[in-house]
C-alpha cells in the first residue's frame, strides 16, 4: 500500500532526471551557436533556444568557464569556443568511415533488394572494401580488394569527379591510352556526375551489369568513399530519380551527415 512518500528509488532517480533534462535544455544554446553563421547576442541566443535570457546567461557562464563557448569582449557576442573545436576534431578522428558504411550498406540492401559495395581511394584506384549481396542473382560478384577503373565504372566516375586536382592523374592517363576517351569525354563525365550527384554505367566493365554510385564526403568536403548499387542492366534503371537512385542518395546523405558534412 502506498504511503504517498517517494520511494528510495524515486528519490534517487528524480534528481538524475532533472540533471539530464538540464543538459538537454542547455544544449539548445550549443545547437543554436552551431547553426549560426555569425556570433550571436545573448538576446538572440535565448530566443533561438526558446528560454529566458536570465536562464541562457547562467548556462553560457558555465560554458564560458569550460571553453565550450567564447564571448567577444568588444561586442559581447557569443560563438563556439576552443574546447568545442577540439571536441569536434576528436570526434572526426574517432570516426571509422568503413564501419559507418557497413551499417548503411545493410540498410540500402533492405530498402532496394540490390547488391551494393563501398569503395575507398587507394594508390591503385577505387578499391572495394565492403560488399553485400542482394536478392537478384548477378553474373559478376564484387570482390573485396578489387580495384575498379575510373572511366568504365560508376564507382570510378564518382571518384574522378571529386578527387583533388592532379590526384589519380597517372591512372587516368593509363586508362585513356588503353581506350578511346578524349579530354572532352572526361570533362563531360565529371561535369555530369557533379551536376547529378550520382553516376551511372551499364554494360561497360561487365556485360549484363549496371551500376549507380554516389560519393560520400567528410566535414571538410573531401571525398571519403563511394557507395554503389549493382543490378542486371535489363532490370536496373538508368533513371537517376528511380527508387534505387532515391535510396542511394539517402544512404550517401546519411553517411555524409555522420561524417560531419553540413547538410
Amino acid at each position: 500500500m502506498s504511503t504517498g512518500e517517494p520511494t528510495e528509488h524515486e528519490t534517487r532517480s528524480a534528481p538524475e532526471r532533472r540533471r539530464i533534462q538540464s543538459v538537454a535544455v542547455g544544449f539548445r544554446l550549443i545547437r543554436a551557436l552551431e547553426a549560426a553563421s555569425a556570433p550571436m547576442s545573448l538576446t538572440q541566443l535565448a530566443a533561438s533556444a526558446d528560454m529566458p535570457t536570465s536562464q541562457a546567461h547562467l548556462y553560457l557562464a558555465s560554458y564560458l568557464h569550460e571553453g565550450l563557448v567564447h564571448q567577444d569582449q568588444s561586442t559581447n557576442r557569443y560563438q563556439l569556443g576552443p574546447f568545442a573545436l577540439r571536441l569536434g576534431v576528436a570526434a572526426m578522428r574517432a570516426l571509422d568511415v568503413v564501419a559507418l558504411a557497413r551499417e548503411e550498406l545493410d540498410c540500402l540492401r533492405e530498402r532496394t533488394g540490390e547488391s551494393a559495395h563501398f569503395s575507398v581511394w587507394s594508390e591503385r584506384g577505387p578499391c572495394i572494401v565492403l560488399n553485400v549481396n542482394g536478392a537478384r542473382p548477378l553474373p559478376f560478384a564484387s570482390r573485396l580488394g578489387f580495384v575498379l577503373p575510373l572511366l568504365s565504372t560508376a564507382t570510378g566516375r564518382a571518384f574522378l569527379a571529386h578527387l583533388r586536382k592532379g590526384e589519380g592523374a597517372d591512372l587516368l592517363h593509363a586508362e585513356r591510352t588503353q581506350g578511346r576517351w578524349s579530354a572532352s569525354d572526361i570533362e563531360a563525365i565529371t561535369a555530369d556526375v557533379r551536376r547529378q550527384g550520382l553516376s551511372f554505367t551499364a554494360n561497360m566493365l561487365n556485360s549484363g551489369l549496371a551500376a549507380l554510385a554516389a560519393p560520400v564526403f567528410d566535414y571538410a568536403g573531401a571525398i571519403q568513399g563511394v557507395v554503389t548499387l549493382i543490378g542486371p542492366s535489363e532490370a536496373f534503371p538508368a533513371d537517376l530519380s528511380s527508387a534505387q537512385g532515391a535510396a542511394l542518395r539517402e544512404s550517401a546523405r546519411a553517411l555524409c551527415a555522420r561524417l560531419g558534412k553540413p547538410g
